[in-house]
């Protein structure tokens, strides 16, 4: 079953050339149709037009050409989020039409505004729960902070998980956020399960999604997804749809491909005319087995979480929610004894997804959490 596109999503531009960003959001809306319903309801030709525009037509979107300057775009875009907050905006970079033209605006576009539109689940959470949110990620998000070796961050040749722990800890103290509740996804579920075991007195709650505290062969999937990212870089792609179509013949999930590709920047070196990865693909490769492991001894497999008696485990006794998808192998039922032998309060919620359970079903994740932290003694 093909999920229907998300939207609709109203959309305000603000360009000098009406006629022209009619056209150009059209190339867009139908590049994209399969994935977003995007209405382009108005153009505002002058920055004293963006007011009434955004108060007429509350728009859920808004683009910025690339004749405003970067202080224009910034004044453009807090008088939108001053009346209507929640807009998602956008500046496309100063003069990329004078020197590009408008294909390279379509592709720019076509590159960025799905990172815009697939809002973050943290996003709803942050507005739901009234809380502050941090993100140490995998990916590009502005303003949010990467896990060593992904994203922007720097890269370093130790990438276990007792190193990436250490990195998230030393985030949370360097920002003063004291005891916190720790979420993460897959490698992520893992960084959380290692810093809640370690640090108790700091971790107010954990939500391990889709991962086990056992050791277990990494799928294949995995070794397949760095192959075909290498193919990507050896081919010097100058488009994502080229990266989407190689990594096609690893991948047949287009969200996960677009999720994989969300590391794929312009590279400075080649005056940005070729695709490069952020991340160190070497490194990552030669980790896929670390990542696979647990730092622990019951770590071994899931048979001796099940069956063993070593009382010397580290155990983390707050509150827990391991959040599984019931089409995955990577929470199955006889992993259930070692996610209790390290958390003995943990529950246990399964959601109808692949192992990519926030992405494919965000709003039942997005609901599972909201009902663990209503019912739970989280601080």
């Amino acid at each position: 079953m093909v999920d229907a596109p998300k939207g609709p999503f109203k959309l305000v531009t603000v360009n000098t050339a009406p006629e022209r960003a009619k056209r150009l959001i059209g190339r867009l809306a139908e590049t994209l149709k399969d994935r977003y319903t995007i209405i382009h309801i108005d153009n505002a030709e002058k920055i004293e037009e963006v007011e009434p525009k955004v108060k007429e037509h509350q728009p859920d979107v808004l683009f910025c050409a690339s004749m405003w300057t970067a202080e224009e775009a910034k004044g453009i875009i807090e008088t939108a989020k001053r009346l209507r907050p929640g807009i998602k905006t956008h500046a496309i970079p100063h003069g990329l039409q004078v020197e590009r033209g408008p294909d390279a605006i379509v592709e720019y576009l076509v590159e960025n505004v799905p990172k815009l539109l697939d809002a973050p689940v943290e996003e709803a959470l942050a507005r739901d729960l009234n809380r502050d949110i941090y993100v140490v990620d995998l990916i590009d998000i502005p303003d949010y902070k990467d896990l060593r070796n992904h994203g922007d961050s720097p890269h370093a040749p130790e990438h276990t998980y007792s190193h990436l722990a250490e990195d998230v800890d030393e985030f949370i103290k360097e920002h003063n956020l004291g005891k916190t509740v720790l979420i993460g996804h897959s490698m992520g579920a893992k960084v959380a399960m290692v810093l809640a075991l370690q640090s108790p007195e700091t971790t107010a709650g954990v939500i391990p999604v889709d991962n086990a505290p056992v050791n277990a062969r990494l799928g294949s999937p995995f070794q397949d997804y760095i192959n075909g990212m290498k193919e990507i870089s050896a081919n010097h792609v100058t488009k994502q749809s080229e990266a989407d179509q190689i990594l096609s013949k690893y991948e047949p999930s287009l969200p996960i491909r677009q999720f994989l590709l969300t590391n794929l920047v312009r590279d400075p070196e080649s005056d940005k005319k070729t695709l490069k990865f952020r991340v160190p693909l070497d490194i990552l490769g030669s980790a896929l087995q670390e990542m696979a492991n647990f730092p622990f001894e019951a770590g071994i497999d899931a048979d001796v979480a099940e069956n063993g008696n070593d009382n010397d485990l580290p155990t983390y006794s707050g509150p827990t929610l391991f959040v599984r998808g019931l089409q995955s192998r990577y929470i199955s039922d006889r992993k259930l004894p070692a996610c209790k032998k390290f958390f003995p309060n943990a529950q246990i919620v399964g959601i109808d997804a692949g192992h990519w359970v926030i992405s494919e079903k965000p709003e039942e994740f997005r609901q599972a959490v909201l009902k663990f932290f209503r019912e739970s003694d989280v601080e």
